[in-house]
């Protein structure tokens, strides 16, 4: 495979899922006809088939890999402030800038914009939460980061606070 590798080996053995497989091969500049040459050189017919439906799903939310590529020219990334006050007005900075291209994708790169993707995404989260005992007893929840509040308006009705 090629330095897409990790990503697509994740993907193909099930352990990300095509929407985050997508976000991180995209990201860093990998051209779908990456993913059409990967899928015609599958190792076999079911890795096959799955690329062609992540292909498929960059081809059905052409609209949203347009946004994260506008996110990455905004400057989605910060870092390497010394100073902890620089460090937090980077961070705010670059929210804002990312959230006034699109709230969905600002928080979640991988829901493409996508509000449903976002919404399965984050019952995916509460499920596993759940699964894990630790929305029991109606915990105090704290929600830490920048976001639109999707996190915290899931969480509300089984927290206390």
């Amino acid at each position: 495979m090629t330095a897409d590798g990790p990503v697509l080996e994740a993907y193909l053995s099930g352990a990300i899922s095509a929407p985050v497989a997508l976000m991180r091969l995209l990201l860093p500049g990998t051209p779908p006809a990456a993913l059409e040459r990967q899928a015609a050189a599958a190792p076999d017919a079911a890795a096959g088939e799955r690329l062609r439906r992540l292909l498929d799903l960059a081809r059905q939310h052409r609209d949203g890999l347009g946004l994260l590529e506008r996110m990455v020219q905004a400057g989605a990334a910060h870092g390497g402030e010394a100073d902890p006050a620089a460090a937090i007005a980077a961070s705010r900075a670059m929210f804002d800038r990312l959230v006034a291209i699109s709230p969905e994708a600002s928080v979640a790169a991988y829901t493409l914009g996508d509000a449903g993707l976002l919404r399965a995404a984050t019952d995916e989260l509460v499920g596993w939460l759940e699964r894990q005992d630790l929305l029991s007893g109606r915990p105090v929840v704290l929600d830490l980061g920048c976001g639109i509040g999707w996190l915290a308006a899931a969480l509300a009705p089984q927290a206390a606070r």
